[in-house]
């Protein structure tokens, strides 16, 4: 019904309800009813005044009339959290969501081949090196990935034998790693535990905090280039790590670096991981077209010079929920807690603003929640803006400074590496 129809319909019944309150007797209709001119011009103001206002309407993404992904939260009440077909603007799809920026992890799974044959192929490729995709984006040899099982297990039988202790023994680190060490003596000496060792060693480290990159696929344009430049830039301003673009003669010459190329999704090892691949000393950052843009680039950068995703800290159960129900199958590997003793947050505090951190329905099965913030104040706060950042947070800047001993914090936007601003041939 029009918004003036009802309107006159209720003022002509206030003006009968009028009559009749004072004693009056309504008028019978006998073909029509008169109404006092003064009551008619109140009618005509009335009719002007709600005509005049605008239409106040809200646009909607053609994203937003099919599967809603996130809840509307107003102070700690949570309005909606529907996962079927809807045409109420007010619940929001992923794409619309309260920043507007689609998650770095949904970038990262639209990346990835459907195409059986691509997929086999780069199975193929990944077999060949003794290599699995884990973590969504990061690559481990199986070796790696076992001895952090090895570690999370015994970091769960530490936490019980912890439980009984006063809080002075809880807080000892040093008390803490020799308990540690009798736990691994209880282990059978493996291969995997020489092996971690080393992977443990300032070797996963960048020697002198410079990292050599190249482009080794063609396909890349001028503006992808750009943008890849665009987050090497940006890590050089906000830390002591510097960037050496080299050719591929220098490649040849077995000049230890990263090798950026085309391929199946975005993906790259965390640390220094070089090996012995097409006449190189290399290890690959593999970024495919949809990948090549600049939170993305930075993203993968940050696992190359050692960082994992945020939601794997040790202590993350006291800062997010994972609900693993609705996790989808086989991409549960993406929210494995990681060991202290494999992941060193170096004093910092739980980010939300990482920009390793993944977003509130990463790879989820249903449309519902895999990560959520915890208390309420965060989640609150927080739910709608893990996994968007655009740009590294304060703390991404700062642990990598600590990793790599890198002066005090910059007060400069500008970086001091030579080739800084990079630019790709």
């Amino acid at each position: 019904m029009a918004p003036a129809v009802t309107l006159v319909r209720l003022l002509c019944g206030s003006i009968l309800l009028i009559g009749m309150t004072t004693g009056q007797a309504a008028p019978q209709p006998s073909g029509f009813t008169r109404v006092p001119n003064n009551i008619i011009r109140a009618l005509i103001q009335a009719l002007t005044r709600q005509t005049s206002v605008p239409t106040v309407t809200r646009s909607v993404n053609p994203a937003d009339q099919t599967r809603s992904l996130t809840p509307i939260i107003v102070g700690s009440q949570r309005i909606g959290d529907v996962t079927r077909r809807t045409r109420n603007p007010l619940i929001t799809s992923r794409r619309a969501d309260t920043t507007r920026v689609l998650p770095i992890d949904e970038i990262i799974e639209r990346a990835e081949s459907t195409s059986a044959t691509i997929r086999r192929e780069d199975q193929r490729q990944l077999t060949g090196q003794g290599s699995l995709v884990i973590e969504g984006d990061i690559v481990l040899d199986q070796w790696e990935l076992t001895d952090m099982d090895k570690q999370i297990r015994l970091d769960r039988l530490e936490e019980q034998l912890m439980i009984n202790l006063p809080e002075a023994r809880k807080n000892d680190m040093a008390f803490r790693d020799r308990l540690r060490a009798r736990l691994e003596r209880r282990e059978t000496t493996s291969p995997v535990r020489q092996k971690r060792a080393a992977t443990r060693s300032s070797r996963r480290r960048w020697p002198n905090a410079l990292v050599n990159v190249r482009i080794a696929s063609s396909g890349f344009t001028r503006a992808q280039k750009n943008r890849i430049a665009e987050s090497m830039n940006e890590i050089s301003e906000k830390t002591c790590i510097c960037f050496n673009i080299i050719s591929r003669a220098q490649a040849l010459d077995r000049v230890p670096h990263v090798r950026i190329r085309n391929g199946n999704g975005c993906r790259s090892r965390v640390g220094r991981n070089l090996r012995n691949q097409g006449g190189t000393r290399s290890q690959d950052l593999t970024l495919a077209p949809r990948c090549r843009i600049t939170r993305i680039a930075t993203h993968e950068f940050l696992h190359v010079i050692g960082l994992f995703h945020e939601q794997s800290r040790p202590d993350r159960s006291q800062f997010v929920n994972i609900f693993m129900r609705n996790v989808e199958p086989g991409k549960r590997g993406n929210f494995r807690r990681l060991s202290r003793l494999t992941v060193d947050s170096r004093g910092l505090p739980y980010d939300y603003r990482s920009i390793m951190h993944y977003s509130n329905r990463a790879f989820s099965r249903n449309g519902r929640f895999t990560i959520v913030p915890r208390p309420r104040a965060n989640r609150n706060q927080f739910l709608n803006r893990i996994g968007r950042s655009t740009e590294m947070s304060r703390n991404d800047a700062e642990v990598i400074r600590r990793m790599y001993s890198c002066p005090s914090s910059p007060n400069t936007s500008q970086s001091s590496c030579s080739g800084y601003p990079y630019r790709f041939p």
